[in-house]
C-alpha cells in the first residue's frame, strides 16, 4: 500500500498522474484475460496424458452452440426444430465471452463442442459449405484462447435435422457403410488442422451399433468401424489425438464380467502413431432392462468395472466425453428407485446426485484421467445458472431434491478443475 501511495505521488509529482492512472487501471481491470497455461501441444503417454509435454488433464465442458446451424439450413427444412428454446439460446450466446467464463472462472482448459454430421459430409445430399466454415471458425476461435478445441460428430442426424431427404439413411447399422461418411466428415474438418494436436476429434458421438444385449456381449462391429477410420485419418496426415467411443453409445469398455461379454482388448483399434483415447459416458443412469445386460454407473465398482480397470491393464488413456447429475438429468436423491436393479446391488440401495458427482469426480482424478464433456455449458441449469457464469450448486445444508430445479454440480466442478 505504502509503495502504491508513493508511485501515485511520483506521477502527480511527474505531471503525468492523470494518464498513468488510467493506464494503470487499464491493465489491471480492462485488458484482455489470458489463460495460465496456453495448450499448445496434447499427447498420450499411456493413462496419462502429457499437456505441452507435462503430465496434465483434459478439463472441459460441453457446449451445443454450434450444433444446429440454426440460421443456414432450419429454414430450409421443417421448422420445428428451430422451436428448440435451449438450441436457439446456445447458438445465440455462443463465443468469446461464453468460452472465457468457462476458461477463467471455471479452470477449463478445452470445450467440446458439438457438431451436425450431415451437414459436413461434402458428397452428401445436405452438405453445407457455411456450415463447414463456422465450424472450423469455431475450433479456431478455442484454439486462439489457449484452450483445447475437442470437436464431436454428432451420431442422430434425424433428431438435430428435423427431416432428412427421402432414401437418406441417417442411422446406418452397418458400420462398412457410414465409416466412409465419417471418414469424409472429418477430413473436411480436420483439413486446416492435420498438425495441430490441440485439436482432438471424437469420431463420433454415441453410434447406436446393434441392439442394447447384442453390443454388450459383442465388440466385433464396433472394431470393423473404427478401425478403418483411424487408418484412413493417419494415412491422410491427421497428428491430432482421435477419441473412440466405447461400444454401444460409449456405456462400457469392457464386459467380461458378464457371461459371454468381450472387450475392446479383444478387439482393439490399432493406431499407427499411438494416439488414440476411448470415450466414456459415466452419467449415473441404469442401462438394459434384464439380465445380464443391465449395466450401471452408480459407484467406483461400476466405473472400474466397465472402464478403469481395462484402461490400468492396457495401459491406455480414457477420456468422460460425456457426464452429468443434477436436477435437470441424472438425477438421484432419497425418493429414486433404484430400478431395474443391477447386478452387486439391491432394491435398497440409495443414491443422491451430491455423492454420486463428488465420488465420480474423485476417481477421475486418482485414475489420472480426463474430463471434457461435462454437459451443457450452453444450456441453462447444468453448470451455469445464467449466461453471466453464475454456477450452479446442489443446494443449501445438504437439502438436495430432485424436484428443485437447475441444481448441479457447477461449483463442485470449479473446485475440482482448479485443484487438478
Amino acid at each position: 500500500m505504502r509503495r502504491m501511495k508513493g508511485l501515485i505521488t511520483q506521477f502527480h509529482k511527474s505531471g503525468v498522474f492523470f494518464a498513468e492512472v488510467f493506464i494503470l487501471v487499464f491493465v489491471l481491470f480492462l485488458a484482455p484475460t489470458t489463460p495460465k497455461v496456453f495448450v499448445s501441444t496434447v499427447a498420450t503417454n499411456g493413462p496419462q496424458l502429457l499437456i505441452n509435454g507435462e503430465p496434465g488433464m483434459i478439463k472441459g465442458f460441453t457446449f451445443i452452440g454450434r450444433l444446429n446451424p440454426l440460421k443456414t439450413v432450419c429454414t430450409t427444412l421443417i421448422g420445428s426444430c428451430c422451436a428448440i428454446k435451449e438450441q436457439i439460446d446456445a447458438w445465440q450466446n455462443w463465443g468469446e465471452d461464453l468460452l472465457k467464463i468457462a476458461r477463467d472462472r471455471f479452470h477449463a482448459n478445452t470445450v467440446r463442442i458439438q457438431v451436425t454430421k450431415v451437414l459436413l459430409d461434402p458428397e452428401g445430399p445436405v452438405f453445407n459449405a457455411t456450415y463447414s466454415h463456422e465450424i472450423q471458425t469455431a475450433i479456431s476461435l478455442i484454439r486462439s484462447l489457449g484452450m483445447i478445441a475437442h470437436v464431436s460428430l454428432q451420431w442422430e442426424d434425424d433428431q438435430l435435422m428435423c427431416k432428412l431427404p427421402q432414401g437418406y439413411d441417417e442411422q446406418p447399422g452397418d458400420p462398412i457403410i457410414w465409416r466412409y461418411q465419417i471418414i469424409r466428415c472429418w477430413k473436411n474438418i480436420l483439413e486446416p488442422f492435420l498438425n495441430d494436436t490441440g485439436v482432438l476429434a471424437e469420431l463420433l458421438n454415441e453410434p447406436a451399433i446393434g441392439s442394447n444385449c447384442e453390443a454388450v456381449l459383442s465388440f466385433e462391429n464396433w472394431n470393423k468401424g473404427f478401425q478403418p477410420i483411424v487408418s484412413t485419418l493417419r494415412d491422410f496426415g491427421s497428428k491430432n489425438i482421435l477419441i473412440v467411443p466405447s461400444p454401444y453409445q460409449e456405456h462400457y469398455a469392457d464386459t467380461t464380467a458378464i457371461k459371454g461379454g468381450s472387450s475392446i482388448e479383444q478387439y482393439p483399434v490399432i493406431d499407427p502413431i499411438q494416439s488414440l483415447i476411448f470415450g466414456m459416458h459415466p452419467t449415473p443412469v441404469i442401462h438394459g432392462y434384464t439380465l445380464p445386460c443391465i449395466i450401471s454407473y452408480l459407484s467406483e465398482s461400476d466405473w472400474n468395472k466397465w472402464w478403469g480397470d481395462l484402461s490400468k491393464k492396457m495401459n491406455q488413456s480414457i477420456i468422460v466425453t460425456e457426464w452429468f447429475t443434477g436436477s435437470k438429468a441424472a438425477c438421484w436423491d432419497n425418493t429414486t428407485v433404484l430400478y431395474p436393479v443391477p447386478a452387486g446391488y439391491n432394491a435398497s440401495s440409495t443414491f443422491q446426485s451430491p455423492t454420486i458427482a463428488k465420488d465420480f469426480l474423485h476417481w477421475v482424478g486418482t485414475m489420472k484421467s480426463s474430463i471434457s464433456g461435462i454437459f451443457h455449458f450452453d444450456d441453462l441449469g447444468y453448470i451455469i445458472q445464467d449466461w453471466t457464469g453464475t454456477p450452479t450448486n446442489f443446494g443449501q445444508n445438504g437439502a438436495f431434491s430432485c424436484k428443485q430445479q437447475d441444481l448441479g454440480p457447477g461449483e463442485m466442478i470449479i473446485d475440482f478443475f482448479k485443484n487438478n
